[in-house]
């Protein structure tokens, strides 16, 4: 069920997070970690390392630095799609220290370099939308009676993500109903509607009922 899928994907999380602390190094965990449970094990690890880490009075620059530092795997080709994992799991962690405070961890993403970032965007949202996060940290930037919010008050550079994870909320709100999400992203401009049509299959294949 759903409900499943969202377990195996806090559980993972925890796990993750567990065995970073007992190893203390975030690329001895990832050659542990594989894509189950939404690549759960990568967010996990990333999350280990960030409250871990010592942000007591740390500004945006000191934080800037350390997530970039998160990330900073040997290369090569299996490194670099751990790398994006990375970069997507700090999307998540910024959530939870900025207290779910979805403005400000855009921001810190934006340390990231173009074509990196967005995947840091993209961590942060799912942890805002509700169905895609965990239960012990509800969504703050949602409005039941705006269901275009936030990405409809939101600078432009994140658009493009916003309405990419918007799918799934609109998928919870519309009791899984694709038509309903459908009619839904035919109301954005072009340039955002097609990324809101391409994970409306995703998102509701990851939600299916009958998962087994």
């Amino acid at each position: 069920s759903a409900n499943k899928i969202n377990s195996c994907h806090d559980e993972m999380h925890f796990i993750a997070s567990e065995q970073y602390k007992k190893i203390g190094d975030l690329s001895s965990v990832f050659n542990q970690c594989s894509s189950t449970c939404f690549n759960a094990c990568y967010h996990g690890a990333v999350l280990g390392y960030i409250t871990q880490s010592d942000l007591g009075g740390a500004d945006d620059s000191l934080l800037g630095s350390l997530i970039i530092k998160a990330c900073n795997l040997p290369t090569g080709a299996v490194r670099e799609v751990q790398r994006g994992n990375c970069i997507h799991g700090v999307g998540h962690s910024l959530m939870l220290i900025t207290g779910n405070e979805l403005p400000k961890a855009l921001s810190l993403c934006d340390s990231f370099g173009t074509g990196e970032k967005e995947n840091c965007y993209g961590g942060s949202f799912m942890e805002n939308f509700p169905n895609s996060s965990s239960s012990d940290h509800p969504s703050k930037y949602v409005k039941s009676d705006d269901p275009f919010f936030p990405c409809n008050q939101l600078e432009e550079r994140y658009l493009s993500t916003c309405y990419t994870f918007l799918t799934d909320y609109w998928n919870f709100l519309n009791g899984q109903d694709v038509g309903k999400t459908v009619s839904m992203c035919a109301t954005l401009s072009s340039e955002y509607a097609n990324n809101c049509y391409h994970t409306i299959g995703s998102s509701s294949a990851g939600r299916a009922n009958d998962f087994q």
